[in-house]
């Protein structure tokens, strides 16, 4: 059912024409980014700092066809970078401490990014690909590809192993759980899928500036993962409607969805509590 859903939410940018579509178009790499971070929960690492692994991967992108006329070498590049940073934090910090971590990482991007300049190019006002590439279905691709994996993540060994870690680490190697495998995997996985956002933005945008490693994007998975009430297999359709209302309300009143996204943070407990036995009592119709 799930499938379908997914499937339905990558055609309605075709379905739908002008702004609409290219909104929704836009909705569905926010969703794709969700995804990734939703991989490290799996795992009971809560990442602020997913801004890192969708900006890098647009920025060496960006780079990349800048210096050598080719996407795919930075795109290929920012996975293993980015898998193993959150691989090393992993290692050297706590669940708590990565959180924080994560976020300082994001963080000095953010600062950082304007300062990147090739030739005349870069700066606080980034890099501009021009390309004839079919964007909106690069992202719709993208989605469901992500979203394929993601489902599969969840009912594999992997994703068992990785629920396993998040309970208790020091039991899972007490079973003969390889933790440190599982931890890189995870971490390989999420980054892919963050990679994939992040081409889609360049794409989509045919340019990219210091602005995609703004910590808006970072907490944008976790807000949309607080709105499910924990159930992370819905924070692809979570983050849709989300990015599409905080875009409404930012044409109203800019900045109107950082005081919504506030809100939703300040009232979590309630929501989650609210959505969880709503879903509990579906089930048992």
């Amino acid at each position: 059912m799930r499938f379908l859903m997914y499937v339905v939410a990558a055609l309605l940018p075709f379905l739908l024409k002008g702004y609409v579509s290219w909104l929704i178009g836009l909705a569905l790499i926010y969703a794709t980014i969700s995804i990734s971070w939703a991989i490290l929960e799996n795992e009971g690492r809560v990442s602020m700092g997913h801004s890192f692994v969708v900006g890098s991967s647009a920025y060496l992108s960006a780079i990349t066809y800048l210096l050598f006329n080719s996407l795919a070498a930075g795109f290929l590049i920012s996975i293993p970078l980015s898998a193993i940073l959150f691989y090393i934090l992993k290692r050297t910090t706590g669940k708590t401490a990565f959180v924080f971590a994560t976020f300082t990482l994001s963080l000095l991007s953010y600062v950082i990014a304007p300062y990147i300049v090739i030739g005349e190019r870069g700066g606080e006002e980034g890099f501009f690909i021009l390309h004839d590439l079919p964007s909106l279905l690069f992202s719709s691709f993208s989605f469901v590809a992500s979203a394929i994996v993601f489902e599969s993540f969840l009912k594999s060994k992997l994703g068992y192993f990785a629920r396993a870690i998040k309970s208790d680490e020091l039991a899972s190697r007490a079973v003969g759980i390889e933790v440190e495998k599982v931890k890189l995997t995870t971490s390989v996985i999420s980054s892919a899928i963050g990679s994939f956002a992040g081409l889609s933005i360049a794409l989509y945008f045919s340019h990219v500036s210091p602005e995609i490693f703004s910590l808006e994007v970072s907490v944008f998975p976790f807000i949309s993962y607080v709105v499910t009430g924990g159930r992370k297999e819905y924070i692809a359709f979570t983050s849709i409607a989300l990015f599409l209302i905080s875009s409404y309300l930012n044409a109203l009143l800019t900045g109107a969805h950082l005081l919504l996204y506030a809100m939703l943070l300040i009232f979590s407990p309630k929501i989650g509590g609210w959505v969880y036995a709503k879903g509990q009592e579906r089930l048992k119709v």
